[in-house]
């Protein structure tokens, strides 16, 4: 069983998360959502009781998901990073973690619905990924 831990590594992440965390039941809220996605054995394809909502980017961003936060129509943007032998690696859509991995769910983007995706989401996949 993976134990994920959340980490943003992106600067432009790290900035629209502070804005959604300067209101503190936004916050408390995406927390809320995250530490539930953190204690999946598959951050990808959550039990159906965690009440999460999750699915992968298929074209602006192919081997990165999204977790809805319906409430305030907010979507987190994330991959998961594995450290395996020394090495950092994005993890492949199809491939799953080892007992001795790190897992990581790095978040990558946040925003709301619709204007999360697009142009922009594409931008930030070609800059992370290259």
């Amino acid at each position: 069983m993976a134990k994920w831990k959340i980490q943003h590594t992106d600067d432009e992440a790290t900035q629209e998360i502070l804005t959604f965390f300067a209101q503190e039941n936004v916050k408390d809220e995406i927390k809320r959502i995250l530490k539930i996605l953190a204690s999946q054995d598959d951050p990808r394809r959550p039990v159906k009781q965690s009440g999460l909502i999750v699915n992968r980017i298929e074209h602006d961003a192919p081997t990165w998901y999204r977790v809805k936060v319906p409430r305030y129509a907010i979507r987190i943007i994330f991959r998961l990073l594995i450290v395996r032998n020394g090495a950092v690696i994005e993890l492949a859509v199809d491939e799953t973690t080892a007992n001795e991995d790190e897992c990581y769910i790095d978040i990558t983007r946040m925003g709301r619905h619709p204007t999360v995706y697009g142009k922009a989401l594409r931008e930030r996949y070609k800059k992370i990924n290259n």
